[in-house]
């Protein structure tokens, strides 16, 4: 059995699929026991291995001849249909979870699993919906249905199935596929039996609420979300695979839930031409994914070293590596240290970097302690209560959320006044021996006026690519590298700042983080703050020990380094 060879350590896997299998194991030995809330069942789990085995391939030089499930499909089916409830004999997985790399079957696996729920697993009535982030990409799991109907005249004849446009009938069960649009905002009054969430790392919230809820009443429902991970480490695709990593590892009890994530180990990071590691992150590696095709893929990382992040992410399933990322989320994560708090660093060495891009949005500002030869930044958020993001629906949600754990302030008004950023600034500025404050020249006037007044050395700081391409690459070096130089608290927004930053190497090898788009609500203030703390760390930011004359706009101008 594939489990358990995975767990023997026979089959190449990640940590997460270990994790996966032994659950399942675990589940098997519990369903065997008297007494226990769930069972195993022989009959479920074989019936739907052999009834997509009866289906064909759609396309290639396989197009036409049945599946042959491999040992790790075979796997996902039956851990998703052999346990029962004691109870009721309804099924006990009713979320599936499979992240699985390109060009190896999913869709096909989808699919199969589609046509299951409509036929010989259907009540009269049981729909099924394909969501996507566009109808183009739901086309990927419904054509092959499709073409499974048209190249099975035995399942057409036996099930009355009709196929128009974007819709799928069996009228013997009086069920149908379709496809729903992204916009979750009319989509409500719906009873789907089945959702298959293709692509699921990218799909709104607003939909895919409204496909979780809609299933609230029904016993045997299955909420069947694939795909290979996300150009970004955040949204409901993160949550959701983050709660499956919490089942995985023990935190969370969820029977209903089954999580198959097939990527690669920390440890992993650099081997990339290890065929041991591409068999970790590709199931099907060596069967219709040729290892020899596969180390063509990654030999381009080294080639042609644009094409990184988009290999790594769609053949590793290495979350948070969109065009240009810097830093991968992953790789972010490997820095966390949760005993870290601002109570070890009292008095200790520091400078701070204020980010004030938006008067009307977030601001904030970064302490970048000195912890030995590692760096720790400590972050404050601030945002006006009525400012523009609440314009913005998951924005919205996020601000909230962080507001509620404490790592964000809502500040009165529809615009900064800075009084709550200087108040809390003020006071870690008494708490740590800051050395150095570098604060965004674009708004810098008044903070830095407030700031001087009371003694403290401060910088304006101009965004330029030969002003943070140092001290980006420093902390690009400690946090990418296998010897970590940088540890965090584990703050979600800086986090997600430092995801949603982007940046490109010009002629002269400087970089430049920015933002995924001028106008995106994907803030980046923290990393921008962290690397203007760094620059003065890095001494690479000149302070001029003079007083701070009275009309200083009209004598010299704001202070930059240009």
């Amino acid at each position: 059995m594939y489990a358990e060879l995975v767990v023997d350590e026979k089959i190449p896997a990640c940590r997460l699929i270990i994790l996966a299998c032994q659950r399942f194991l675990d589940m098997r030995r519990m369903a065997a026991e008297t007494g226990n809330e769930f069972y195993w069942s022989d009959e479920h789990a074989i019936e739907v291995c052999a009834f997509i085995e009866q289906l064909p391939h759609v396309k290639g030089v396989l197009a036409k001849q049945k599946i042959r499930l491999e040992p790790w499909q075979i796997w996902i089916l039956i851990a998703i249909y052999g346990f029962r409830w004691a109870d009721t004999g309804d099924r006990v997985v009713t979320i599936a979870q499979l992240e699985i790399t390109r060009k190896s079957g999913k869709s096909l696996l989808a699919a199969g699993i589609a046509h299951y729920e409509l036929g010989p697993n259907a009540h009269i009535g049981d729909d099924l919906y394909i969501i996507a982030p566009t109808a183009a990409l739901a086309l990927k799991v419904l054509e092959p249905m499709k073409k499974m109907v048209e190249f099975t005249p035995t399942l057409k004849e036996h099930y009355a199935v009709t196929d128009v446009s974007d819709r799928i009938t069996f009228h013997e069960t009086d069920s149908y596929a379709m496809i729903l649009p992204a916009s979750g905002k009319k989509q409500d009054g719906h009873d789907p039996k089945v959702v298959i969430a293709d692509e699921f790392h990218s799909l709104p919230a607003s939909i895919f609420n409204v496909m979780k809820s809609a299933q609230g009443a029904r016993p045997e429902s299955l909420f069947l979300e694939i795909g290979s991970a996300g150009y970004n480490a955040f949204g409901v695709g993160w949550d959701e695979r983050n709660m499956a990593i919490e089942v995985l590892e023990g935190k969370r009890t969820r029977w209903e839930l089954f999580a198959a994530i097939f990527t690669i180990d920390q440890e992993d990071f650099g081997n990339w031409r290890s065929d041991i590691v591409l068999q970790k992150a590709n199931p099907n590696a060596g069967i219709s994914l040729p290892l020899r095709k596969l180390r063509q893929e990654v030999d381009e990382i080294f080639t042609s070293p644009r094409n990184k992040n988009e290999t790594l992410r769609t053949r590793f399933n290495v979350w948070g590596l969109g065009e240009g990322k810097l830093i991968s989320r992953d790789q972010w994560d490997a820095c966390l240290d949760k005993d870290l708090t601002r109570r070890l660093f009292k008095g200790c060495r520091a400078w701070a970097g204020v980010d004030l891009a938006s008067r009307n949005d977030m601001i904030c500002y970064v302490i970048l302690v000195e912890m030995g030869e590692d760096i720790v930044p400590f972050a404050r958020y601030y945002v006006p209560e009525s400012g523009p993001w609440i314009e913005d629906e998951e924005v919205t949600a996020l601000y909230m959320h962080w507001s509620s754990e404490g790592y964000l302030t809502f500040t009165p008004g529809s615009y900064h006044k800075y009084n709550s950023l200087l108040a809390d600034l003020e006071a870690d500025l008494e708490y740590f021996d800051v050395e150095m404050i570098a604060v965004d020249d674009r708004e810098a006037n008044a903070v830095m006026a407030v700031l001087e007044g009371k003694g403290h050395p401060v910088v304006a700081f101009r965004k330029n690519a030969t002003n943070f391409s140092e001290p980006t690459k420093d902390i690009i070096a400690r946090t990418t590298g296998r010897v970590k130089g940088l540890r965090h608290d584990g703050n979600p927004i800086l986090a997600w700042n430092v995801e949603n930053t982007i940046g490109g190497y010009n002629t002269a090898d400087l970089v430049l983080p920015k933002k995924i788009a001028p106008n995106s609500n994907m803030k980046i203030d923290g990393f921008d703050a962290a690397v203007q703390a760094n620059a003065c760390r890095l001494q690479l930011v000149e302070f001029k020990d003079e007083k701070r004359k009275p009309n200083p706009m009209a004598e010299r101008g704001v202070r930059v380094m240009e």
